[in-house]
């Protein structure tokens, strides 16, 4: 008979984890080792839980050991949990879901025109201006984010004073031509 683990038949997983996931680089089967981002950063991950690999390989990061970035409306990955939003700030923003527990390899990518919360960094992006990072609820704000929304909203603001101008073009050019019989 098949053990039952509730966090396997429930839409989130259950954090903190109570098995350390394996390391996420597929040639690596190394278990993950828990940690806290360093609490003496100035962070919004300061404290935060995660799990990281020590095998060596270039890619540490295993995962989040929170619900940050996990919602119910989030689409479910391929353990049938409801996945974590993460998103990268580098030279071309992205942002995806993936499996919160990494016990699958599901990632979906979120398209630019989903509209992205706000966001919380992983421990290594720190090391360098594009790091990847964890949407997490409306009380975290990016800085990085808030311009990128200014950009956009100003771009957007630019296209509908274009269309503007020329839908009144057309407008005119309706009204001055004589009815056709």
């Amino acid at each position: 008979m098949e053990a039952y683990y509730p966090s396997q038949h429930t839409m989130s997983p259950a954090f903190p984890l109570r098995q350390a996931p394996t390391c996420s680089v597929r040639t690596c089967t190394k278990t993950a080792i828990p940690d806290r981002a360093n609490a003496g950063k100035r962070s919004q991950n300061a404290g935060r839980p995660y799990y990281y690999c020590d095998a060596g390989h270039k890619r540490q990061f295993v995962t989040w050991n929170d619900m940050v970035g996990i919602s119910n409306t989030n689409p479910r990955c391929w353990c049938r949990h409801h996945s974590r939003r993460n998103e990268d700030n580098g030279p071309v923003p992205s942002a995806w879901y993936d499996c919160a527990t990494r016990r699958c390899s599901f990632k979906q990518n979120i398209h630019a025109d989903e509209a992205v919360e706000s966001i919380r960094s992983s421990p290594s992006s720190g090391k360098s201006r594009s790091g990847s990072s964890t949407v997490a609820g409306p009380q975290y704000y990016g800085c990085d984010l808030q311009t990128t929304t200014a950009k956009n909203d100003a771009e957007l603001l630019d296209r509908i004073k274009e269309m503007t101008a020329k839908i009144e073009q057309l407008e005119t050019t309706i009204s001055t031509k004589p009815p056709t019989v």
